[in-house]
Order: C-alpha cells, then structure tokens, then sequence
C-alpha cells in the first residue's frame, strides 16, 4: 500500500513477470517430485532487486539466526520439513495463510506452495523476523537478466564486454563512495574452480569495500557459502579473508560483471 513502491511498480511493470519468470523458467522445477526430491526446495538466487521489494512486506532476519552451516546443513533442515509433510495428505485445492502472497507470484502447484509456506514457518520461527524501517527500493543498473542474456547482446550488437565492464564498476565504485554495498551480477567462473567443459553460470556478489593492494584497487567481495575459501580459484584464495567471509579482487578479474544492484 506504500505510493514509494506503488510508484516504482508503475515504473516497471515487469516486476512481476520477472519474478514469476524467476521461479518458473523450468516447469519440473515446481514438480512435487523435485519439490520434495532430495534436494529439498528450489532455490532460486540472484534476483536482488526483487528481493529487495519484497522484504518491505516480509521483512529481514539477522543473518545469524537462519539455518546455517552450508548447505548440507540446509538440507538436513529441508528434509526435517519434508518428512513433516510426507505424513499430510496433499491440500486439494488453494493454499490460504498468512504466508501466501498471490501478488508476489505464489507457485501455482498446491503441493510446492504447502511445502514453501512450510519452509516460511520454519525460517520465521529462527529468524524472527524484523520489520524493515521504512520503504526501501532497488536501485538498478543491468546489461541483461542474466549471463547468457549479456552474451548473446554482445554477440548480435555494438554492446562490448568493455562497455559493460567500465558502466558496472563505474556504478560500483559510486555507490561505495555514498557508503552503500552493492549485488554484482557475473560469471561464476570469474572467482570459482573451473572443471573441463564447464559452460557460464550466473552468480551474484557482494562489494562491501575497496582497498589499494600494491597499488591496485581490490575490492572485497562476500558469497553466501561465507567463512569459506575452498570454492575459490587457487589463485585467489591467499586473497580470500576467512575471518571476514570474503575475498580481495581487482576489478579485472570480475570481467564479466553485467549487473549492480543496490537500495536506494
């Protein structure tokens, strides 16, 4: 009901077609079957500035209080909630609840949106979950939606990698200056270990800092695995920071980065 954010959907009606593209770009994925598969909930990353308006209607939680320890942790969590479900007959028709937002682009499959509600309940009874102070929106500077998208421009028009690169980092560099973090978009295989055959995979960062490192700008970058290094090029783990759940790179070896998302 807030005019901020009914004036930024007038703004941008896809809002909403991006995020039901977002949690719909496979059909299986919403299949009870994966659903309640071994791999427990989808999950569908990267999608900053739809997060950001949605967390004026859910609000926050304190990144220590939500199921942590990496991902075999969330799935030891996930298959805690699917046993639970297991033992329920499957709802015949819609889900109703506190927890159900048709507005935000609910899944349509009864069993995947009882078992997302469920998830819900779960996070918020660890969470708890804070209100947000205010109305905040997502400031968005973006070549594509994703990786293959920037590709494929670059291929078929003037568009250069270049461009691209020296537009993000420009948004970058200004928003630190402003005191503000900022969600990258790119290719994972900038940072992570590369395998043989390996094709692009979106991936999204965040840029909290910037420092000199022999007279080089290196900025600090954190991913959702946190106090970790192993996932990182050889290359760049005696940059990685442990303690601090992140890692020191030039912007050189972010040369993929297509997309910058932060609040305003």
């Amino acid at each position: 009901k807030s005019p901020l954010m009914q004036q930024y959907l007038a703004h941008h009606p896809g809002f909403f077609r991006e995020l039901y593209d977002a949690r719909m770009s496979e059909p299986k994925n919403t299949s009870p079957s994966r659903i309640l598969g071994e791999n427990g909930l989808l999950d569908t990353g990267g999608e900053e500035d739809l997060a950001i308006m949605m967390m004026n209607t859910k609000g926050l939680c304190v990144d220590g209080s939500i199921p942590s320890g990496g991902w075999e942790k969330l799935g030891k969590d996930l298959k805690t909630i699917r046993a639970a479900w297991r033992k329920k007959i499957p709802p015949s028709g819609p889900i109703e609840g506190p927890y159900y937002q048709p507005m935000i682009g609910a899944i349509a499959d009864p069993i995947a949106r009882e078992m997302a509600r469920r998830y819900q309940e779960f996070v918020d009874q660890r969470c708890q979950r804070v209100n947000v102070p205010g109305i905040f929106l997502p400031r968005v500077l973006q070549a594509g939606r994703s990786i293959d998208e920037v590709m494929n421009r670059v291929k078929s028009s003037s568009l250069t990698w270049g461009k691209v690169h020296t537009l993000m980092m420009n948004e970058v560099n200004w928003q630190l200056n402003q005191g503000h973090a900022v969600a990258v978009g790119y290719d994972a295989r900038d940072i992570i270990v590369r395998t043989p055959g390996d094709t692009p995979g979106d991936h999204s960062s965040l840029i909290v800092a910037r420092k000199p490192i022999n007279g080089v700008c290196h900025y600090f970058i954190r991913n959702a695995w946190g106090r970790s290094c192993t996932d990182y090029q050889v290359g760049l783990r005696f940059l990685c920071e442990a303690a601090q759940g992140g890692l020191w790179v030039p912007d050189t070896t972010l040369k993929t980065v297509y997309s910058a998302i932060s609040l305003q």
